[in-house]
């Protein structure tokens, strides 16, 4: 690889360290100023499905999906987790939703270990992983922190894992528009029968806050084009990689910035949980991942 192309490899996956971080930091910041998280995923998904629509009518292309059937899955299942997923910024902060979140990659090592692709070390050390992750439930009890945040995350967790694995199998066949027209799609309707029931409006946000959505939009699209890009060469886990570097990152950030404190207990296993995922995804695959995401 010439100098040039490292240095390229080198500053896209920093950009997808920093799209990580700015998405959870942006979202917990207008869920600070009032904004309900159905609200932000409402719009968020309006934006995504606006820009799909357009797309596609100028280049023309079809909306047919090829994989009809993995696609329904994700129409029913996506919206659910996603509500769940960004509920929880009500609730908890971008840090712990960063740490918490990443849960997803020893649950995919342990739905793959039953198609027997996963080394026994994989597998014991994504249940010690989910040991790690039982303490710092307990220990959300001692800080300023909501549990049923915690519990939002677990549960959209589960969702946005069979999502990732139906992402993988697609990358290779459905375009990125599908991919995200369906999930936004979802999303949509959900977010609208939520919103419904409990008698909230998502019209009755400021207008500037619409403008920082479009803007958070963009982030996310991205950040789909370089995932998808990375699912066609990699494992559903190691593409998880990224995330492990963005959740340490969000936790200094927030008490840099923002001067947030942890307790050094919760600080302490938040990295111990973050090293035991990073094991489970550093192997030979995830060494030449930066060389590889161009």
């Amino acid at each position: 690889m010439t100098k040039i192309e490292s240095v390229k490899s080198i500053y896209l996956f920093v950009l997808l360290v920093c799209l990580i971080t700015g998405i959870q930091l942006f979202v917990e910041e207008l869920t600070e100023i009032g904004l309900l998280g159905t609200q932000i995923l409402f719009w968020l998904s309006c934006f995504n499905i606006i820009y799909v629509l357009v797309k596609n009518l100028i280049t023309k292309s079809s909306f047919t999906p090829k994989d009809p059937k993995g696609q329904f899955y994700r129409f029913f299942f996506v919206g659910i987790s996603m509500i769940c997923l960004f509920s929880s910024f009500e609730f908890i902060s971008a840090a712990s939703f960063s740490t918490l979140s990443r849960i997803d990659i020893p649950i995919i090592i342990l739905i793959t270990a039953i198609s027997l692709k996963q080394s026994k070390r994989k597998i014991y050390l994504s249940v010690l992983v989910l040991f790690v992750v039982a303490f710092i439930l307990f220990e959300s009890q001692e800080v300023d922190e909501d549990f049923l945040g915690y519990m939002l995350v677990i549960f959209g967790v589960f969702g946005n894992v069979l999502n990732t694995l139906l992402k993988k199998r697609m990358s290779t066949t459905e375009s990125l528009e599908m991919i995200i027209l369906v999930g936004s799609a979802s999303a949509l309707v959900w977010c609208s029968g939520w919103m419904a029931y409990k008698g909230v409006s998502p019209f009755t946000i400021k207008s500037i806050y619409v403008f920082e959505i479009v803007a958070l939009s963009v982030m996310n699209l991205t950040l789909n084009y370089l995932l998808i890009h990375l699912f066609k060469r990699h494992s559903a886990e190691a593409v998880r990689f990224p995330y492990i570097i963005a959740a340490v990152l969000t936790m200094v950030l927030e008490m840099v910035i923002e001067q947030k404190f942890f307790s050094w207990i919760l600080i302490s296993t938040n990295l111990v949980l973050l090293s035991l995922i990073a094991l489970l995804v550093w192997k030979r695959d995830q060494k030449v991942l930066q060389e590889e995401i161009i």
